[in-house]
């Protein structure tokens, strides 16, 4: 550790610092500075895998580094804010969210080559971690992966990335469950559920140049769904969707598709009726279903 204590004036006469620079190596042997009242200067840098705990009884004063109520954040929001504090390098951050009701958060911009994950809890099939409120990125959060937790909305937002892993269940919202605007993505990677629809809203919608990628998936949806402006939207177009090759697992009400000009929906082969609804979609002159 090495303590700078004193700096000179423009005449050589060593002063006190007003707050002391302390350096030291870290848990991790990376060099820090510290000020003397405490406060760490500088990003750390991983040299190992990170979890960071968010419980019940948590609290958002505490590291965030056990899974227990002495060491575990209280809040999603404040394990993200610690994520982006941090230097990964090319080593895998997860934010570990035990059971329970949790609110939306902000997804913002992090370091390092690896998408940090965010895990719910699933036992015996059933889950265990619920959002209230949406999930939302910064203009350039990068990429973000979830999992394992029910959801009310996603939106991505520019030069964002968000993936959904296994277990991602979409519930009842008063907007659309998937948004992607002015160039954010939305993949699915994994198939999922829908047990409740928007109050207003649709499935997938994306404008200006957003994407929405599901193909592959199985959806299962369950309970009364309805989407009152399509299943896929793109009222303002420019929005893309690709969604080859999904197999969807009980029904729902309204429209399936609602395209305007500039919006393209990628479907292959499939049929007008392949998206579930009970009302024929529309697609506007310079919008393309196929």
């Amino acid at each position: 550790m090495f303590d700078l204590k004193m700096q000179s004036n423009l005449d050589g006469v060593p002063v006190p610092l007003p707050n002391r620079v302390i350096l030291f190596a870290d848990q991790n042997g990376a060099l820090r500075a510290r000020l003397s009242d405490g406060s760490v200067v500088g990003r750390e840098t991983l040299t190992a895998n990170r979890t960071y705990f968010v419980r019940k009884d948590g609290s958002d004063a505490n590291s965030g580094l056990t899974n227990d109520g002495h060491g575990s954040f209280l809040t999603i929001q404040r394990a993200i804010d610690e994520v982006c504090k941090i230097d990964p390098a090319d080593y895998q951050v997860t934010v570990q969210i035990a059971a329970g009701n949790y609110q939306g958060v902000m997804l913002k911009k992090h370091m390092g080559a690896k998408a940090p994950i965010v895990n719910g809890l699933i036992i015996d099939d059933v889950q265990m971690v619920f959002i209230s409120g949406q999930i939302q990125t910064t203009y350039s959060a990068g990429e973000w992966s979830l999992s394992n937790m029910q959801v009310d909305g996603i939106v991505c937002v520019g030069v964002s990335t968000v993936k959904l892993g296994e277990g991602i269940c979409f519930g009842p919202c008063s907007n659309h469950q998937m948004q992607a605007l002015y160039g954010g993505m939305i993949i699915a990677t994994a198939s999922y559920s829908i047990v409740g629809g928007p109050q207003y809203g649709s499935h997938a919608y994306a404008i200006s140049g957003g994407i929405i990628k599901t193909s592959n998936c199985v959806v299962d949806l369950s309970g009364s769904v309805n989407f009152s402006l399509g299943f896929v939207r793109s009222d303002f177009g420019g929005g893309y969707f690709e969604m080859n090759s999904m197999t969807f697992i009980g029904s729902a009400t309204g429209k399936r598709f609602d395209l305007k000009r500039g919006s393209v929906c990628s479907v292959f082969t499939a049929n007008l009726n392949y998206f579930p609804g009970n009302s024929p979609g529309s697609v506007e002159t310079g919008a393309v279903y196929g």
